[in-house]
Order: structure tokens, then C-alpha cells, then sequence
């Protein structure tokens, strides 16, 4: 039989379970914030062109996410220029890649990516007597024009730029009555007939179509302007930048706002994912060089990278029979593995350069300083596989060039899968010689020594890099790649004895 409770236990108990669930509160609002969840608002400096599109999709994030967007409207010179002054913010969305260029000289940003395309058209108001169907039509004598500031607007200052190359700007000029601060002004002033016609971005004109006549001229098509966002080097919650940047690019996100705005094309992302995953394939010996860097990245970008590394035969080998999917970026060793796969990959581009290596032990008791010398009577050769890496395969093409394959081969006992192979068989004393790269032998110089082969292009091989053309994830991988060429990714390069083929982007 119960006993019945006293009031002070009851009490006492409520307040407990009260306690525990202000406590799962706090630890599930602590871990929220840990995945970037909550937090300060996001600051986004944001033409006047994407108004109606990014307040769409501000709303729909701040309810997925609990994070608040602050967005700061403005044509493309004024959000630049408070970028600039306020040193603050953490995205920078002009209406045009000129002010993004603009905005990267001064090292205003960093990572960017497309959002999409905008083609100017005309705009006529309701009632106005003439047609307007050609070029002649829209520089006609008496017609009132609006444009946007061709200073500090993206549109007009593309209108002014493109069409000064065909001398099209100047019947333009001769034509324009009033020159507004932003396009919605423009927009605005067709409306209430202020002017009688104006030159606005298709998806400005797509606001009001049932206000205006909407015409599309040929001319006016070469004066388009690419929509990109940027992260600000000013921004203090870049993962959450980053996150905001995901959701407005993902094909079931913000992608439907922006095709919904009458965007000329959307250059929309994946899916909408917490923490997208990319697919890396790298040569064994880039491991060393690359290691850092991607757990860096994966960091930065709130991303998983799955890894492969392996000898470049064995994985240009598995690309081809399709025994595992395509990787989204393919780091080769040397190039002629790029190109048994190229047809699956974008243009690729070189990153560093390799040297290839006679390596022996400390003091080189066998006195190997050539490639003649590895066919000295018993000595032990190792080499890399021909078909399985491209040590082995580079390797052979030097020594058939030098003209020292025959005498080499019959010393040769060993042919391994990667140069480290190598090099712990040499350390063991398995082998008495070996030929593997330069990065090889980094951390050895006290059992270690070797002799560069010289004066052959093929004993210098190039690593490049390119990005499968179906990847799921383009710009994480277009990022990835940018990141690999930074100054530090650089220095991780060279410490292995790595030479360095890539300029910093950007520079």
C-alpha cells in the first residue's frame, strides 16, 4: 500500500523534474550551437536586385535554423563600400562579378560562388503611345528613359560598359531623363510613368509584368551580369555563412526562390545537407601533403571528405571499371593518369612537381650515385609497380630513355604498390637501393640519402588535380581545390621536398 506523499517531497520533486528539463534545454541549445545553430545573426550585404528572392528565403532559413539574417540592401557600390567601412558582415551578394573582383583586390572576401545569370530588359509603361519593338525603337526621338546609376549599380554600369564597345551607349544616353540610385527605382518609375520606359533585369520586370510591357531586345543580351556570393573575411561565424550560403544554392531551398524570381539561370546545388560529403582520390605519395589540409577543410566547410589513397594505376584502374563511384576530385601523380581518366574530369591543373630519386642508405655503401650503377652484380633494386603506380611506370620510361633498362632490370627484386613501400624495405635492409620520389625520403635524413636523376622530363613528373564533371558537390570541390593552392598548403608541399606549379588563387 502507497503511502501518501507530503507536500514538501512533492514540491521538492516537481522543482527536480523542472531542474532536468531546463538542463536537456541547455545541453540540446549547447549543442545546437555547436552545429551553428542559434547564435548571433548573419549580416548580409545584398543588391537590391536579389530583394525579393533572399527575404523568401531568409524567412524559410531562420525557421529551419533558428538563426536570424540581417540583410542590408543596396546597389552594388553602396553594399561594397559598407563592407568595406563597417568591417562587419559576413556574406557580399552584388548584382554583378565585377564588384566581386573589385571586392577581392581589396581582400574584402574569400570563398564565392555562382547564383545565377540576369539578362537586362525593357520595360514600357501601360498607355504609352509608341510600340517598342527594336533598338531604333527604344533610341527614338522623345522617348523618356530611366536607367540605374551607371556608377554605382551593377546594371548600369554593364549597360555603359558593354555597349560602348559597339558605340550603342550613346544613343542610349541621349535618351535617359532620369538616372536612379537602385534598379527598383528604375522599376518604380516605369510604373508611375515617370519616364516612359527603362532598362531593368529580367526578373525586376518579371515583378510587375502585370504593370508594364516586357520586351526583350537582342542588343541588350551581351550586357548580362552573373549573380555571385561571397564570404567576407570580416565574417566571426564563417561556418554559419557558409551553411546560409549552402541553403540559398540547394536545388530544394533557396534554388526555388530564385528560379521562382525569373532568374535568366539558376546555378543551384545538391540537396540541402547538415554536412555534405566529398570524395577525394590522391596518389599514396600526396598523402603526406594533403593530410592537413583536408582536416582543415572539412572544418572550415562543415563537410565529410572520404579519402582514397592509393598507387595512381591501381585507382585510374578502379575509375574505369566502375568498381567504386567516380570520386568528386581526382589528385594524379602524374599527369598520364589524369588523361587515362579525362573524359570524366574538368580541365585539370597542376599543383606541384616531384623529383625522382636514387636513394640508398646513410654513407651508400654501395657506392650508387647513377642510374648505371643499379646494374652493379648483386645489388637489390627496388622499383615502383609499372601498372600499378605512377612511380613504377615513370621509373620505367626513365630507364628505357637513359638507355639503362636492360642492365637494371635483372638487379631488380622488388616492385611495390608505393614509394614508402620502398623506402621501409631500404630502411630494413631488404633492398640496398631504391628509386622513389624526393617526398619519400622526408623524415629519414639520418638513415637516408640520395641522388636526384636529372636531365630527363619524365624523372620530374607534374601532380595535377581536376574535378569529376559529375560531381554532387561542384563548388565544394572548386573550393577544395582553391584551398590546396593557398600559401599554406603551399608550404606543407615544399617541407616534403615537393616543387610548387600553381599560383595562389586569386593572385
Amino acid at each position: 500500500m502507497f503511502r501518501r506523499l507530503s507536500p514538501a517531497f512533492t514540491i521538492l520533486g516537481g522543482s527536480v523534474v523542472v531542474l532536468a528539463v531546463l538542463v536537456a534545454a541547455l545541453v540540446a541549445l549547447r549543442d545546437n550551437r555547436g552545429q551553428g545553430h542559434g547564435g548571433e545573426p548573419l549580416e548580409v550585404y545584398c543588391a537590391e536586385t536579389m530583394r525579393e528572392s533572399l527575404t523568401a528565403i531568409k524567412t524559410e532559413y531562420e525557421k529551419e535554423f533558428g538563426q536570424e539574417v540581417i540583410l542590408h540592401f543596396g546597389a552594388s557600390q553602396a553594399i561594397l563600400v559598407n563592407l568595406e567601412f563597417n568591417k562587419t558582415g559576413d556574406l557580399f551578394i552584388p548584382a554583378d562579378e565585377s564588384f566581386i573582383e573589385i571586392a577581392r583586390k581589396k581582400n574584402l572576401i574569400t570563398t564565392v560562388d555562382d547564383l545565377a545569370r540576369m539578362n537586362p530588359v525593357v520595360i514600357v509603361r501601360r498607355g504609352y503611345a509608341k510600340e517598342i519593338a527594336t533598338w531604333d525603337d527604344l533610341i527614338a526621338p522623345g522617348i523618356r528613359l530611366g536607367l540605374a546609376n551607371t556608377e554605382t549599380t551593377a546594371i548600369g554600369k554593364l549597360l555603359k560598359n558593354k555597349l560602348s564597345t559597339d558605340k550603342r551607349w550613346d544613343g542610349i544616353a541621349a535618351r535617359v531623363t532620369t538616372y536612379a540610385g537602385d534598379i527598383s527605382a528604375v522599376r518604380n518609375n516605369v510604373v508611375l510613368g515617370t519616364v516612359d520606359a527603362g532598362i531593368v533585369w529580367d526578373m525586376i520586370a518579371e515583378q510587375v509584368k502585370d504593370k508594364v510591357k516586357i520586351v526583350r531586345l537582342k542588343e541588350l543580351d551581351k550586357a548580362g551580369g552573373l549573380a555571385q556570393i561571397a564570404l567576407a573575411n570580416t565574417s566571426k561565424q564563417p561556418n554559419a555563412a557558409r551553411r546560409f550560403t549552402r541553403f540559398i544554392r540547394a536545388k530544394d531551398k533557396g534554388a526555388v526562390h530564385l528560379i521562382k524570381a525569373g532568374f535568366t539561370k539558376v546555378y543551384e546545388g545538391h540537396a540541402m545537407d547538415e554536412r555534405p560529403e566529398l570524395t577525394v582520390y590522391a596518389g599514396s605519395m600526396l598523402q603526406p601533403a594533403l593530410k592537413q589540409s583536408l582536416i582543415e577543410f572539412e572544418e572550415r566547410e562543415h563537410v565529410k571528405i572520404i579519402t582514397v589513397y592509393n598507387g595512381c594505376g591501381i585507382l585510374v584502374s578502379q575509375m574505369k571499371t566502375g568498381e567504386k563511384a567516380m570520386p568528386d576530385v581526382y589528385f594524379a601523380c602524374d599527369v598520364s593518369f589524369m588523361k587515362d581518366v579525362q573524359s570524366h574530369f574538368k580541365e585539370p591543373t597542376n599543383v606541384s612537381n616531384n623529383q625522382l630519386m636514387i636513394v640508398v642508405k646513410k654513407g651508400n655503401p654501395h657506392d650508387v650515385k647513377k642510374l648505371t650503377d643499379l646494374g652493379k652484380k648483386g645489388l637489390r633494386v627496388g622499383v615502383g609497380h609499372e601498372h600499378q603506380c605512377a612511380l613504377g611506370a615513370l621509373t620505367k620510361e626513365t630507364f628505357i630513355r637513359t638507355g639503362t633498362y636492360a642492365k637494371i632490370m635483372k638487379n631488380i627484386v622488388e616492385e611495390a604498390p608505393t614509394g614508402d613501400l620502398l623506402i621501409n624495405q631500404l630502411r630494413v635492409g631488404s633492398l640496398d637501393a631504391v628509386v622513389a620520389y624526393r617526398s619519400n625520403m622526408y623524415g629519414f635524413d639520418a638513415e637516408l640519402e640520395g641522388t636526384p636523376i636529372t636531365g630527363i622530363p619524365c624523372a620530374t613528373p607534374s601532380q595535377p588535380i581536376a574535378i569529376s564533371k559529375n560531381s554532387a558537390h561542384p563548388q565544394l570541390s572548386k573550393h577544395l581545390m582553391e584551398y590546396l593552392s593557398t600559401a599554406q598548403s603551399r608550404s606543407r608541399f615544399e617541407e616534403l621536398g615537393f616543387g610548387w606549379e600553381l599560383k595562389e588563387v586569386g593572385k
